[in-house]
Formats: C-alpha cells, structure tokens, sequence
C-alpha cells in the first residue's frame, strides 16, 4: 500500500477514534445528570415541605436557585446529546467512501467503482474524508465542552440548594 494511502488512513482512523472519545464523555455527562435526577428524587418532599414552609424572601430565593438549577442542568443534558446525535449528512462530491452513499449503490456497482480507484483518487477520498470527519469531531467537542460547563456549574447550584433545605430541615435558619 502506498505510504500517503496509509497515512490518509491512519488520520481518519486517528480522528474517528477521537469522535468516539467525545461519544463516550457526552455518556459520562448523562450518567451524572442521572445521578443527579435520583438525588432528587430522593430529597424531592423535603424540598417541597421547605419551600411551602420557608417564608416569602427565602422561598423566592429558593425557586430563583431550583429554576436556575434546572435551566442549566437542561442545557447539559441537551448538549449531551448533541454529542451523541449521529451527523449523516453527505458533505463529500466523492461517495465511496462515506457509508450512507455506499448505501445507495448496488453492491456490484460499489465494488466496480472501487476496483477503478487510483491511488491518488483514494487519497483524495481519504483526505476528503478525514476532514469532514474532523469537522463533526469538531462539532462534538465543542458541545462535549458546553454540557461539562453546564454540569459543573447546575451542580453548584444543587449543592447551594441542599445545603440550605438541610439548614432549614434541622431547624438552622
């Protein structure tokens, strides 16, 4: 095999990898905003019974915070999910080398195609494709990084939002 092909080939397989990278952060990310779900669940009465309980400023206070919390934890989840929705759209003039072209001809007439190929016209295909694979890699990163920002700051929120229902729960004020 010729040395560009190789190494055509390499850097898609390079930048696929990393696109499976982002795939399974983003399901790290859904993971904890599970977890997250089932604290409140767990905690969902006493944080009602406090709110109910809670005198006027502290109970604006406390929905200004849960409305917050959620804004941002829903922008993680959404974000999250950015990452992992498959990006299929045919961006390359050339279709032998993208699977949902490959799809739309026959088998005989794939096969024929690719046997025609040379092996600059590979490594045109291979570049071509390595750099549209970058640009969705690209894409998945960016929304990987949003939904952590997200994550990380909607759990700020939560942890300010426990502490103050356990105050108010053991009668601290």
């Amino acid at each position: 095999m010729d040395n560009r092909i190789n190494a055509n080939y390499k850097n898609l397989e390079r930048i696929i990898n990393w696109i499976q990278n982002a795939d399974y952060k983003a399901s790290i990310i859904l993971l904890f905003n599970g977890g997250i779900i089932a604290i409140l669940a767990d905690k969902l009465s006493n944080l009602l019974k406090f709110i109910l309980s809670a005198n006027l400023i502290l109970m604006h206070i406390y929905l200004i915070l849960i409305f917050v919390f959620f804004i941002l934890f829903l922008l993680s989840i959404y974000n999250a999910f950015k990452v992992l929705l498959p990006d299929v759209k045919s961006r390359s003039k050339y279709k032998l080398f993208f699977f949902m072209s490959i799809c739309d001809l026959s088998k005989e007439e794939f096969t024929e195609k690719m046997k025609l190929l040379s092996d600059d016209e590979i490594i045109e295909n291979l570049s071509e494709q390595s750099y549209i694979t970058s640009e969705i890699a690209k894409t998945k990163f960016y929304h990987l990084g949003k939904s952590w920002k997200f994550l990380a700051i909607s759990f700020i929120f939560l942890i300010i939002l426990l502490i103050i229902n356990s105050f108010h729960f053991y009668g601290i004020n």
